[in-house]
């Protein structure tokens, strides 16, 4: 996470992707499913052991560039604002048939041809 005197910086409608890269650095992320915007990211966690680490405290800072490329508005946001996700162990079904690891191994033999429609690739 930059410094606050680094976000203080920041104009949003003066400044484009270059200035703020040159300013703060490198995002620690940047939007999955939309390149204009950037997250600033900083966690704390303890550790206890050889338990699980816990986490103490979350910033992050969020930039939102526009189709310009121009900073438009600034977010942060805390661990108030964290929601917990919890990863499902459920599989996902596939259609089909079930295989062996023998009929993986062996179900393709014979499938292959030369061009002149005879089995196999060795040889005349």
């Amino acid at each position: 996470m930059p410094r606050d005197e680094l976000i203080e910086q920041l104009s949003p409608g003066d400044q484009d992707k270059r200035m703020v890269s040159q300013l703060m650095g490198t995002p620690s992320s940047v939007g999955i499913f939309d390149d204009d915007v950037w997250y600033y990211v900083t966690q704390r966690t303890e550790n206890k052991g050889f338990l699980k680490p816990l986490l103490m405290d979350q910033q992050v800072l969020a930039l939102e560039f526009d189709e310009q490329e121009i900073l438009q508005s600034i977010e942060r946001y805390g661990l108030e604002d964290a929601q917990l996700i919890e990863p499902l162990d459920g599989k996902t079904p596939t259609v089909g048939r079930k295989l062996t690891i023998l009929q993986q191994l062996f179900g393709n033999f014979g499938r292959f041809s030369d061009d002149d429609g005879g089995a196999g690739g060795y040889g005349p």
